[in-house]
């Protein structure tokens, strides 16, 4: 995370414009470096990492030429973030299958792109134990049982291009929530070529709604992602919200 600290000192040295350079987990902790500390700040981004998927999905071009031309006509919009207990997102943040997936993709040196990210999802498939969690969100609404996974979506994308949360709305003020309920290596990889196609949420064991504001329990210490980066706590339970429009990024 020596990004964080990098934009953390340029953000005290009074820079007005932090720019990110590099993948989606880079972008996630020099955007938390911000929002704890500036957030009114212009972040921008320069797409070089294996996924990308905040930059897609604000249409921020692979171009390191073009997005420099972005950067430089400086034109910003505000976008909703995620707070998960005192970390921020941009994204998306996971759990359960999640996990070892990222480690998986973290500890492959050799892959690279969109098969890696293959990879990592398909030996995880395999590999993967369901846990038991609990989901409640403002309204009252849960969802609890051994599940498979169970994203907090604020970008339609994540995982190098799957359509994880489809309706989610980086503008909207809302979080989108997707509990999976743990099943057979086999019916994951239907439910995975269900995800790449966007119709998993016709799938009977994939539960989804919209929210404000969660809190998220579980009976063992709670793990979780941000944009890929990965966090081991000793918490049994979170509290996560939407902060709306709370970002200036720098876009087309």
């Amino acid at each position: 995370m020596d990004e964080y600290h990098i934009a953390k000192k340029a953000i005290e040295e009074g820079f007005d414009t932090i720019v990110a350079s590099g993948g989606d987990s880079t972008i996630s902790n020099i955007a938390d470096a911000i929002l704890s500390t500036k957030p009114d700040l212009k972040f921008g981004i320069i797409p070089s990492g294996t996924g990308n998927d905040y930059a897609t999905g604000n249409k921020i071009p692979r171009s390191i030429r073009q997005a420099v031309e972005i950067l430089k006509a400086g034109r910003t919009e505000k976008r909703d973030v995620i707070k998960i207990g005192e970390r921020y997102a941009v994204s998306l943040v996971g759990f359960g299958f999640d996990i070892p997936m990222s480690e998986i993709h973290l500890k492959n040196k050799i892959l690279k792109g969109p098969l890696l990210y293959f990879y990592a999802i398909i030996v995880a498939i395999f590999r993967h134990k369901g846990f038991h969690i609990k989901v409640e969100s403002e309204t009252g609404e849960i969802f609890e049982g051994k599940s498979l996974m169970l994203n907090l979506g604020n970008n339609k994308i994540s995982g190098g291009g799957y359509m994880t949360c489809p309706t989610a709305d980086m503008t909207d003020g809302k979080l989108d929530v997707m509990f999976v309920e743990d099943c057979s290596p086999w019916a994951r990889l239907h439910l995975l070529q269900m995800v790449k196609k966007a119709s998993h949420l016709k799938y009977p064991l994939v539960h989804y709604t919209q929210a404000k504001s969660v809190t998220i329990e579980s009976d063992v210490p709670i793990a979780f992602h941000t944009e890929g980066e990965l966090f081991y706590t000793d918490k049994k339970s979170l509290f996560a919200k939407i902060l709306p429009l709370h970002i200036n990024l720098i876009v087309k």
